[in-house]
């Protein structure tokens, strides 16, 4: 009897230390879950932070997205095509409202391609008419300056590249975003002469669009 009355209060202090090892084991798996949300949501307002660019191309309209599809240019019943595209500048410290645009291609194919300003905003085919003033793209750059930055100090035509994949390239003078809707709309006028065979070529095509430099002082633009 007396045995079963000294077991009693081991029995209780085992029972207590048994209630309070679980406790702490929940206490520790609600600290450790803490944690992990913590650190998921941290992770997750991270992927989700989207930085957009305060100098971009857009589409026709001026969305953020562009769509220019040049597999889709007839060269059996035309001799040019028309793309439109904007550039948007959406900068508040005036960093970007100068801009050059920038034209480069490979030469497999005979085309030619210039880029003039738009009348607005166009939400049909794109014709001539849409077209405004002259092309853009007055400058056309030294290969001999382009073809190192592009391939390296040590290309030679012939011996590590091949004549048609030394890209033309072409750029506007400083451009000045339109103040009120921060859009500026563009043609790109893709062009031939004579008849092109569809024997499957392939040219790359680049158009970008970035800040321009600012101007020394006392310098011309």
């Amino acid at each position: 009897m007396d045995e079963q009355n000294n077991n009693q209060p081991n029995d209780r202090a085992e029972k207590r230390l048994l209630i309070l090892a679980l406790l702490a084991t929940a206490l520790l798996a609600l600290i450790v879950g803490t944690l992990a949300w913590l650190r998921y949501s941290r992770s997750l307002q991270t992927m989700t932070t989207v930085h957009v660019p305060a100098l971009y191309l857009g589409g026709a309209d001026g969305s953020s997205t562009i769509d220019i599809d040049m597999g889709d240019i007839d060269v059996v019943t035309k001799q040019e095509q028309y793309y439109a595209f904007s550039v948007v500048s959406k900068s508040k410290d005036g960093s970007t409202d100068r801009y050059i645009l920038q034209l480069a291609h490979t030469t497999n194919l005979p085309f030619q391609y210039e880029v003039y300003e738009a009348t607005g905003t166009i939400t049909g085919e794109v014709t001539s008419a849409n077209c405004k003033g002259e092309n853009i793209l007055s400058k056309t750059l030294s290969k001999d300056t382009t073809r190192p930055a592009t391939y390296g100090e040590k290309s030679t035509i012939g011996t590590h590249l091949h004549p048609a994949a030394d890209p033309q390239y072409y750029q506007s003078d400083k451009r000045t975003i339109n103040s009120t809707s921060r859009t500026d709309y563009y043609i790109l006028k893709v062009w031939w002469e004579g008849t092109i065979e569809n024997n499957k070529e392939t040219d790359m095509v680049y158009l970008s669009v970035g800040a321009a430099p600012k101007d020394n002082v006392g310098g011309s633009t």
